[in-house]
């Protein structure tokens, strides 16, 4: 039985080899697979930003880049110094999978916390990826998780997900299912074998999710396991109900079930840094959890990144990243740097709670200049027990999962429940008197 969602159009997400025309020119996604950026990159970014862009970077929900304003040749493409620029910063090695290259991860992985280091994972799916000629064809939007089980990117609606276990073993999430549990050093094999079954499966679908499980393929439906309960979400408990983690097969197939230790999430160190903060890492040196408000990069904001002493940040998808191997001695200097800039360092700002999107001038959906609309709330509210964004038109771009207060051209709504149809003067006041605990 066909599926009741059918795709009327093609996937049209941009990249730097396919431009998308917005208002205030074209828009394109770099994507960063992994979220690791070394700073002479972001560097040269920044430069290819200040001359064939708007001069800004932003951040996207999914731990990737967007440059905007940019005005293409008679042929519709980026002038070839942008596309030379951003082969410069090591982001676009395989042109043919630039638009499929959409993985993120744990970003404080292998830094502090967490069940296993699995950033080596995330770069072997990568790899993977871009050797499979045909999963060139996955749609722009098909999205991997690499969690290493603390848990706090598994909220993120992903179509292809793992979760560590401990150091050897993961589970898999298959679009919003529980999978079998699969050996860390199998489980890039196993995701990408599911996304091959996804294109052969897929119809018109642009995520795994919109498949019903008599959509699914038989190796998917195999992974599915035996409960088909909703994948756990960030606050859950990995399930311990596995065995020794010595007792995992060193090539366990993809339907082979592998023992683990389990260990709860809540028990796992250092899990989110979603807001601004310090980090004491395993190796005794210091990260940098930092905001970027509205996820919007300037010039400023790059030289003082670039100026405080790491040689790398970690994007994250909550429009900041981490900036890790500071010294104890250079971390006051580095963080007083980073907010003289206009950075947020300051976990209470008011800042690592709102979030807007493009809003007008940049799309011509937008009823309103969102950002516009944010800098004036973030003036007038003390503090907000919930996140808020700010959203243009009905299409709520960029909001983010999860519980939160939204705002929409006129109108304000909670968790999906309209609370009132107001006037902008009023809206401070509404947003006051709807953001409740849950």
């Amino acid at each position: 039985m066909p599926h009741p969602h059918v795709r009327s159009a093609a996937d049209a997400c941009p990249g730097v080899l396919r431009p998308f025309q917005a208002a205030d020119g074209a828009l394109v996604r770099l994507r960063v697979p992994g979220g690791r950026l070394s700073l002479a990159a972001l560097g040269v970014l920044s430069q290819a930003a200040a001359l064939h862009a708007d001069g800004n970077i932003a951040l996207t929900s999914r731990a990737n880049l967007q440059m905007r304003g940019i005005t293409l040749d008679a042929s519709g493409d980026v002038d070839a110094a942008l596309r030379e620029a951003v082969v410069a910063a090591g982001l676009l090695s395989s042109p043919s999978h630039e638009l499929v290259r959409n993985i993120c991860l744990s970003p404080l992985s292998g830094i502090a916390g967490g069940l296993a280091d699995i950033r080596g994972t995330a770069a072997q799916l990568d790899a993977l990826l871009c050797a499979e000629p045909r999963l060139a064809a996955l749609p722009g939007r098909f999205f991997f998780v690499v969690d290493d089980g603390r848990g706090d990117v598994l909220d993120l609606r992903s179509d292809l997900a793992i979760r560590a276990l401990d150091t050897v073993s993961c589970r898999l999430r298959i679009g919003d299912q529980l999978g079998a549990v699969v050996s860390l050093a199998d489980a890039p094999r196993v995701l990408i074998e599911l996304a091959l079954e996804f294109l052969r499966f897929r119809g018109t679908a642009w995520h795994l999710r919109e498949l019903d499980a008599a959509e699914l393929g038989p190796l998917a439906t195999e992974l599915l396991g035996t409960d088909g309960d909703p994948a756990a979400g960030p606050a859950d408990a990995v399930p311990a109900d596995a065995g020794p983690a010595d007792a995992v097969p060193s090539t366990a197939g993809p339907a082979d079930a592998v023992p683990s230790t389990a260990v709860p999430v809540s028990a796992v160190p250092v899990s989110v840094p979603r807001a601004a903060s310090r980090i004491a890492a395993d190796d005794a040196t210091v990260a940098l959890s930092v905001h970027v408000p509205l996820g919007v990069l300037t010039a400023r904001h790059v030289e003082a990144i670039t100026a405080a002493g790491a040689s790398h940040i970690i994007l994250t998808p909550w429009r900041g990243f981490v900036m890790a191997g500071l010294s104890p001695d250079d971390v006051d200097a580095a963080s007083d740097s980073l907010t003289a800039a206009g950075l947020v360092m300051d976990e209470g700002s008011i800042w690592t709670r709102i979030s807007a999107c493009t809003g007008s001038p940049g799309c011509a959906k937008s009823a309103a200049d969102t950002h516009l609309l944010a800098a004036e709330l973030a003036a007038e509210l003390d503090q907000l027990a919930s996140p808020l964004h700010i959203s243009g038109c009905e299409r709520r771009c960029g909001s983010p999962a999860g519980r939160h207060l939204a705002v929409l051209a006129g109108h304000t709504t909670y968790d999906r429940g309209t609370l009132t149809s107001i006037v902008r003067p009023d809206l401070v006041a509404a947003i006051t008197e709807a953001d409740l605990p849950a």
